[in-house]
């Protein structure tokens, strides 16, 4: 019996060992994949984040048209704001995968060229084609690539704000728009672009390539909610048309992060629905019209 009682405390010791020793390696790998993760963390956050970065990830040209694919290598540390980025030179390459839906003014399908340039893409059928921008800086550092969604399009009849119609709704098949959008982008981190500042600057953009004297005037107006800035805060651009010789034609709001189905809207229709910008306003750019 007393053996029985010796044998039972044994065990018991041995498994009472077993557990804090299975414990202990237990805690060994948390505590080791912790450190490592915060070691991690602390490394990631005085790395330098490498890109390509591209003006417009997406181009909606006119058959036989053209238009600019604007890029540059940039770099930022991770642990700057994400405005802090500094553009270094070195060389890009742009690739359209075989997919043949453009041409390079060289002829070819690959070019490259010095970091900041642009070079013009000539529209050459109606459909869809992916361009990959590529780069390497003057150090030998690869840089991520960026993906940019080419489109050719019918031209429509009507002028400028037609086509900028039609452009809109190709550009909503990549992008998001409205306060979903916002979620998805700013929440979900999903990498979908589509905040109202970049339909703004891209429309300005568009609008200023694609301009044949009927704008002449391309105005950035905001407006900066309660917070300056945060939640409420909103941007989109507004253009004046010529009048003959003059700049006193039609006002327009050109606004598809709220409006996706109407991204053109008269004035009148728009302050009425939300209101005079308070902003600050902008002039983006100005164009002379016809006689002037």
């Amino acid at each position: 019996m007393l053996f029985s009682y010796a044998f039972n405390a044994l065990a018991i010791t041995n498994a009472v060992v077993w557990f804090f020793a299975a414990g202990a390696i237990v805690l060994g790998i948390v505590g080791g994949v912790a450190i490592a993760f915060v070691l991690g963390g602390i490394i990631n956050w005085f790395r330098e984040k490498l890109y390509v970065a591209v003006h417009a990830p997406i181009i909606v040209m006119g058959v036989g048209g053209t238009d600019d694919l604007k890029a540059t290598l940039i770099r930022k540390p991770s642990y700057a704001s994400s405005k802090y980025f500094l553009p270094v030179v070195g060389t890009m390459t742009v690739n359209d995968n075989g997919n043949k839906h453009f041409l390079l003014s060289s002829g070819t399908s690959t070019a490259t060229f010095p970091a900041g340039k642009s070079t013009t893409l000539s529209g050459v059928q109606i459909g869809s084609g992916k361009a990959t921008v590529t780069g390497i800086d003057t150090v030998k550092r690869v840089y991520q690539p960026m993906d940019v969604q080419i489109d050719v399009i019918a031209v429509p009849a009507g002028g400028v704000l037609e086509f900028y119609k039609a452009a809109v709704a190709r550009a909503l098949w990549y992008w998001t728009n409205g306060w979903m959008g916002n979620i998805l982008i700013n929440w979900l981190g999903l990498g979908r672009g589509g905040l109202c500042d970049e339909w703004a600057e891209w429309t300005s953009e568009w609008i200023h390539r694609n301009n044949n004297g009927e704008i002449c005037l391309c105005e950035l107006v905001y407006w900066l909610g309660p917070f300056s800035g945060g939640p409420g805060a909103h941007v989109c651009i507004r253009v004046t048309k010529c009048k003959g010789n003059t700049c006193t034609g039609p006002i327009y709001y050109l606004d598809p992060h709220r409006e996706s189905s109407t991204p053109v809207m008269p004035q009148a229709n728009y302050e009425a629905k939300y209101g005079v910008p308070p902003g600050p306003n902008y002039i983006l750019w100005q164009e002379k019209c016809a006689g002037n």
